[in-house]
């Protein structure tokens, strides 16, 4: 099976709750995870430049990285760029 490793994204906004945020795709597990701990590290960093205490709206990861199977064509893209966001599978 052709597949790839998701590492899906959640926003939470004040008032309105958690919806889904997207899903970046990723040719190994440990590419997953040190972008997403990169990605998230920067988040935060500028957050906390703009903002005191918890912001009204933020993204995080939801979970940990799911190997997903995806078409041939895409898992090319992935293997070519290193990592690929879509707004859902």
């Amino acid at each position: 099976m052709i597949g790839a490793w998701a590492q899906y994204w959640e926003e939470s906004e004040r008032g309105w709750g958690v919806r889904p945020d997207g899903v970046y795709l990723y040719p190994t597990k440990e590419a997953a995870e040190t972008d997403t701990k990169k990605r998230l590290k920067a988040m935060r960093n500028a957050e906390a430049k703009l903002y005191v205490g918890i912001p009204d709206e933020y993204s995080r990861p939801a979970g940990a990285p799911k190997f997903v199977p995806v078409g041939a064509k895409l898992a090319t893209e992935i293997k070519k760029k290193g990592c690929v966001y879509k707004d859902r599978l």
